[in-house]
């Protein structure tokens, strides 16, 4: 799918402050019918903001980090709506963990997990999603250093939500 089309399948209204509608192709089918929170709650707000991110990327154009960084990919962009659709059917933004997404150098998204460990660990996890939509969750120590890294599969999203519940209480 290429820029254009991308552009042209968000269709945003700035007074509501969500996406309208859009024209996904049909293998996006499941995340018109996913459970969408209600725009007034914290959790539908959250939700609301990472989508219109997430679909702002689209924007982004050679060099738009200054070094020489590569737009983000259609591919990319689908997939990171894939995962916060599933990341909200997983009840994930009600959970004390903190989600953040950013774009990629290399034309990935990556999306940062984190949480505070009053009664658990501390959680600090990303989910790295590369222009072709392969995706990795990363789980980091106190010390930032890398001590999971496993591939998540487009057919088995709910993965991330257990994978973010394990690395709570490791």
């Amino acid at each position: 799918m290429n820029r254009i089309l991308i552009e042209q399948i968000f269709r945003y209204d700035e007074n509501q402050m969500f996406i309208l509608g859009s024209l996904f192709p049909d293998s996006l089918e499941n995340i018109r019918k996913s459970t969408i929170p209600k725009a007034t709650s914290v959790k539908g707000i959250k939700f609301y903001q990472l989508q219109d991110t997430i679909s702002g990327y689209v924007h982004l154009q050679q060099n738009w980090d200054s070094y020489n960084a590569i737009p983000v990919s259609a591919t990319a962009i689908e997939t990171a709506l894939e995962v916060l659709s599933q990341l909200n059917k997983d009840d994930i933004f009600s959970k004390g963990i903190e989600v953040n997404v950013f774009p990629m150098r290399d034309g990935g998204i990556q999306f940062e997990f984190d949480a505070d460990g009053r009664h658990s660990a501390d959680l600090c996890a990303e989910l790295e999603i590369d222009r072709d939509g392969q995706m990795f969750f990363l789980q980091f120590d106190a010390d930032a250093n890398m001590v999971k890294k496993a591939p998540i599969y487009s057919y088995d999203l709910s993965e991330i939500s257990i994978l973010l519940e394990e690395a709570q209480y490791v």
